[in-house]
């Protein structure tokens, strides 16, 4: 069986800008916007429970947005798709301001209807 379409991305400083923050607790936002090809970008929520921690551990996120349980959302070019699926962070720190220091984690993400899943791994540090 193969999965369509077949694409890797390696996202990264070279040749894309990266924006990332949180809101110091619970939620991890991100933008990538590609560099090389204008106008292409990833964007995406990883977050627990409202008012809950994000702290190293996994987390499974429900088919939409629910503040009761923990959310993952991805999207490329501003597509979106009644998500579900699985994060893992790894790594998370806040400084004392509430910006976010470090954050690391892998993902995996399904798409309602779709035969395949998005995976990736996110890795952000300042200093």
């Amino acid at each position: 069986m193969s999965t369509w379409p077949p694409w890797t991305w390696a996202l990264g400083p070279a040749t894309d800008d990266i924006a990332i923050s949180g809101d110091g607790l619970s939620t991890v936002v991100f933008l990538i916007m590609d560099r090389v090809m204008p106008g292409h970008f990833w964007d995406g929520i990883l977050g627990a429970a409202f008012g809950q921690p994000l702290t190293v551990a996994t987390y499974v996120g429900g088919p939409e947005i629910d503040l009761t349980r923990p959310t993952i959302d991805i999207a490329a070019w501003g597509t979106g798709c009644g998500t579900s699926g699985t994060f893992t962070v790894e790594a998370i720190e806040w400084l004392p301001d509430r910006r976010l220091r470090t954050f690391v984690a892998g993902f995996e993400q399904r798409c309602v209807g779709a035969l395949g899943a998005l995976r990736g791994r996110l890795e952000y540090h300042v200093g």
